[in-house]
């Protein structure tokens, strides 16, 4: 009677739950939650429209990983890149061509503007010149010669800021 018997048949695969969502202040749905940032302070990953993005609980789309992509003429126009520093580099940047993974920009300084996003795509290019970046005020300035390879980007739709506090349920 207090002995452990043998163990039962295997049962059916449980129905796949629900995904968490994010809602803004309003409760109108941002997007599904995909993980907490483990930062000093509460960000967000949040799946929007295939893209993921981070969001501050106030509702603030949140460029903390993420900054002006290279561009290789002086107006910061025109198709953005990102430098590769290794093949190793340039395979995961290409290999994750399709997925979620977003660029954004967003000015910063003095307050926080408009926000731009791009998505990997598999093109890659060798350069060897001078690429510019748009700065925390939104200025295009040269950001010194890069000599190899670079990955093109996709301008995507980006996120906006939404009304606060979000909340996951």
């Amino acid at each position: 009677w207090n002995q452990k018997g043998a163990t039962g048949p295997q049962g059916n695969q449980g129905a796949q739950g629900a995904n968490l969502t994010v809602k803004d202040g309003t409760g109108k749905v941002l997007g599904k939650f995909v993980g907490m940032y483990p930062a000093g302070f509460t960000l967000m990953f949040v799946e929007i429209d295939g893209g993921v993005y981070l969001y501050a609980p106030n509702g603030q789309v949140f460029p903390a990983i993420s900054s002006s992509p290279a561009f290789k003429t002086n107006t910061c126009t025109g198709t953005g890149y990102i430098r590769s520093s290794s093949p190793q580099s340039t395979l995961l940047y290409t290999q994750s061509a399709g997925g979620p993974s977003r660029v954004i920009y967003r000015v910063s300084n003095p307050s926080p503007g408009p926000i731009s996003a791009w998505a990997l795509t598999a093109t890659t290019e060798t350069v060897n010149q001078t690429m510019y970046i748009l700065n925390s005020s939104g200025v295009c300035v040269a950001d010194g010669n890069h000599n190899g390879t670079i990955v093109a980007l996709q301008s995507v739709t980006a996120p906006s800021d939404v009304p606060g506090p979000l909340t996951i349920s």
